[in-house]
């Protein structure tokens, strides 16, 4: 991402009355305050783009329409600009729309809103590289009316995108809510709108960067928002390009690329294996893993990408480091022995390659798990033989011990055997839990 990036951000929620009864103009809404705050916590950031911001918060129109034109006749063409809107969006009777400002009079909306044919006009005008509109309101899609007959919709952008990904990405690109003749939500139990919602995970989380390069580019964002609000009902948001090549890098995901993170993780097997801390066999397994395509499932229901985000997120923190590998060489080997085949066929191993462990092999079973010397290993079992006895010695048992084993109801004199105690618990798998789909909400406002 070259050149400055600038966003300016309207939200609109109250929209005050006047008159004897003082009723709103317009229905309040909840959640475009909370949008803006939201987005720009996330695009203000160096981690995730490192945008100047400009926020408007139940503004009136004239105030909204001067920053957009300005934010865009002071950008260059090494530069990128997004304007976003949260709020009412209207039609007129010719089907124009327009975005309602705290000041907007629904019956006067060309002298009291935010028209999209001017955002559309400063738009086209602007020297800006890359121009990108996102508006999360009802009846976004209608934008389509200001530049009819050179835009893409839908997969259709997205396919666009995808096929010029490796340029920088230039012209104009709009990601809108809902089509021309839907409304768009926000659900009771939702902090923000449904698009915005989704906007703001899927750069926080890392989720809308399909490819996992550490960039969130518009095709990618605009696939992620259109699968996620899918789940959640009938809104359908839309995505038009104009004059366009490329495919801007709209945010980072604040990440490295799968690539390093794989390389990363890599190196700090190879330093494991190299001091003996893991074996052979454990190493190659375990990078077999991890180069696997990222959204392959392994056994157990453990994806590709969420083991090498642990591993990665654990770098710093060596037993957290291990107990991973143990947990995901231990999935396999549950999955194994309920009949699958786990991802590879053969039996488990033991130790930290997984595998039974009997009791009658302790030292044994000390030895692989925790890949201690052979020397460490006799030293322990020396120092153990001479401890029993020392006791033998001192506390001789004056009753020989007998050699059957009896139930507690028998005699007291009688001595029950204790079965055998491993000396080395290994530990439960460790979970790598990924999140489920969002829960349906009843909705509670429309925009």
């Amino acid at each position: 991402m070259s050149g400055k990036r600038f966003a300016v951000l309207i939200g609109n929620g109250s929209f005050p009355g006047e008159g004897a009864d003082d009723r709103p103009r317009l229905p309040p809404l909840r959640c475009p305050s909370a949008d803006v705050r939201g987005l720009g916590g996330i695009l203000g950031t160096e981690r995730h783009g490192g945008y100047a911001v400009t926020a408007l918060i139940d503004r009136p129109h004239s105030e909204a329409k001067r920053a957009v034109y300005e934010s865009l006749r002071k950008a260059g063409p090494d530069d990128q600009v997004v304007i976003y809107y949260s709020g009412h969006g209207k039609l007129d009777e010719g089907g124009n729309l327009f975005l309602a400002g705290c000041d907007t009079d629904p019956e006067f909306l060309d002298p009291t809103a935010l028209s999209a044919a001017d955002v559309q006009k400063y738009v086209a005008d602007s020297r800006a590289g890359s121009r990108i509109v996102i508006l999360d309101c009802c009846f976004s899609g209608a934008v389509d009316r200001v530049f009819r007959g050179g835009s893409a919709k839908g997969e259709d952008a997205d396919q666009a995108g995808q096929a010029v990904r490796g340029l920088r990405g230039e012209g104009v690109f709009y990601l809108t809510a809902s089509t021309d003749t839907q409304t768009a939500e926000e659900k009771d139990d939702d902090h923000y709108s449904l698009l915005t919602k989704h906007i703001i995970n899927g750069i926080a989380s890392g989720k809308a960067d399909i490819d996992d390069d550490g960039e969130v580019r518009f095709s990618e964002l605009c696939r992620f928002v259109q699968d996620r609000t899918r789940q959640e009902g009938t809104q359908r948001p839309l995505s038009f390009i104009m004059k366009s090549y490329g495919d801007p890098v709209v945010a980072l995901t604040g990440r490295p690329a799968l690539a390093a993170r794989r390389e990363a993780v890599e190196r700090d097997l190879s330093e494991l294996r190299r001091r003996e801390i893991i074996d052979g066999a454990d190493l190659a397994q375990i990078l077999g893993w991890i180069h696997r395509p990222a959204r392959e499932v392994l056994h157990g229901g453990l994806r590709v990408e969420d083991l090498v985000e642990s591993l990665h997120a654990a770098r710093a923190n060596p037993p957290a480091f291990l107990k991973i590998i143990h947990g995901a060489l231990s999935r396999e080997q549950v999955v194994q022995a309920g009949g699958g085949t786990g991802s590879h066929g053969g039996s488990g191993r033991s130790g930290l390659a997984g595998g039974s462990v009997s009791a009658s092999e302790p030292t044994a079973f000390l030895a692989k798990s925790l890949r201690l010397r052979p020397v460490v290993v006799v030293s322990v079992v020396v120092i153990g033989t001479i401890a029993v006895t020392a006791g033998w010695l001192f506390y001789p048992n004056p009753e020989p011990a007998h050699t059957t084993q009896s139930s507690p109801a028998a005699d007291s004199g009688s001595l029950v055997t204790a079965p055998p105690v491993p000396l080395v618990n290994p530990g439960g798998a460790v979970s790598l839990v990924n999140p489920g789909a969002p829960s349906l909400v009843r909705p509670s406002g429309i925009k």
